[in-house]
């Protein structure tokens, strides 16, 4: 990957140098994939009054945890903000947009090119990400976990903490669900797993999990992608 530039450059990793989204160039898909998922400091420039809220008293509101309790029709919203300041600001070109990447993206960026059964390859348990592990076991007595597992994360983590693929992507497939959707915008789906997932089938790349664009859950958050 080349660095980031101040400018976008087709081929180059970006970062807005205003709400500092980071962005990675990715020639598989020949656009920009957010580097993170969208964090709650990052979306209140959007909604100042978004709360993500709580869990048992921790906290899934810190500045950089990922905004969760947002709906694909939220999600699609901040898109098309930060698509419009973008545009007012000309750093990007007519034709450049911001929006959710569909579920096929989703599965490319998921799988770095390469047949894989989770995110972070075929072993089990996971070698890194957020899901429902060890400690949240200790704090929530009936949680169910992934045996063996331990992130040290009792709820959402910190965007850079939630484990790089071997694209420069974090926390694809754990911390949040992932808005998507299918091919010809007909219908919405969850990818991934998230802080709350332990189960194997939930895991997989392959798994898709269709909601309503409507709906608002704890552990449902989004990733932008920039196309050309």
């Amino acid at each position: 990957m080349t660095k980031n530039s101040t400018r976008i450059v087709r081929g180059e990793n970006w970062k807005d140098p205003v709400l500092n989204v980071e962005f990675i160039w990715l020639p598989a898909l020949e656009f920009w994939v957010g580097k993170h998922v969208t964090t709650n400091a990052e979306y209140r420039a959007f909604n100042a009054a978004h709360d993500s809220g709580e869990y048992e008293g921790e906290t899934l509101n810190g500045d950089r945890q990922p905004v969760v309790q947002v709906s694909y029709e939220d999600a699609m919203a901040y898109c098309g903000w930060f698509t419009e300041r973008l545009r007012d600001r000309n750093a990007i070109q007519n034709g450049q947009f911001l929006r959710l990447p569909s579920h096929q993206e989703w599965t490319v960026f998921a799988s770095c090119g390469k047949q894989k059964e989770f995110p972070w390859g075929d072993e089990w348990p996971p070698i890194y990400g957020n899901y429902a592990d060890e400690t949240a076991r200790r704090k929530y007595r009936d949680w169910e976990h992934i045996a063996g597992y331990d992130d040290h994360a009792t709820v959402t983590c910190p965007v850079e903490e939630s484990g790089a693929n071997e694209w420069g992507l974090w926390g694809v497939g754990g911390n949040v669900y992932e808005w998507t959707f299918q091919a010809g915008g007909t219908s919405c789906e969850l990818r991934g797993g998230s802080w709350t997932t332990c189960q194997k089938e939930y895991l997989r790349i392959n798994n898709r999990y269709p909601r309503e664009p409507s709906t608002r859950l704890l552990n449902f958050g989004f990733r932008p992608v920039l196309v050309l």
